[in-house]
């Protein structure tokens, strides 16, 4: 439905991974979920504590030094275990969203990048 959908570059500028956090309700559960880039499966989070509709929820992505990703929405954690070790950035991010048929407004307020070599 709506996230932040990254492409990860190694040290030669290619394409490394795809870091992708997002709410999702397919199927009538709603959830974030974050992407392993290695395999390619989707990672259902589920709802972080006191969540409810139509407030401000806190989602980040960050590269580790190992190359793996790290996830948070509120007090919810993962951090991917196959992604590509060479990820050395995140050089891109989108604001991604879909509603199928939905009425569904999304807003993305306070957009903070926060770089360190």
């Amino acid at each position: 439905m709506a996230g932040l959908w990254g492409t990860a570059f190694d040290n030669a500028n290619a394409v490394s991974g795809y870091p992708i956090i997002e709410f999702n309700s397919d199927g009538g559960n709603p959830r974030f979920r974050c992407y392993e880039t290695g395999t390619g499966v989707w990672v259902d989070l589920g709802l972080p504590a006191g969540f409810v509709y139509d407030s401000w929820v806190e989602m980040s992505i960050k590269l580790r030094s190992d190359g793996e990703f790290q996830y948070k929405v509120g007090n919810l954690v993962h951090t991917t275990t196959s992604g590509s070790s060479s990820s050395v950035k995140i050089a891109n991010v989108i604001l991604q969203g879909y509603n199928l048929q939905l009425v569904l407004p999304m807003i993305f307020i306070g957009m903070t990048w926060l770089l360190t070599p």
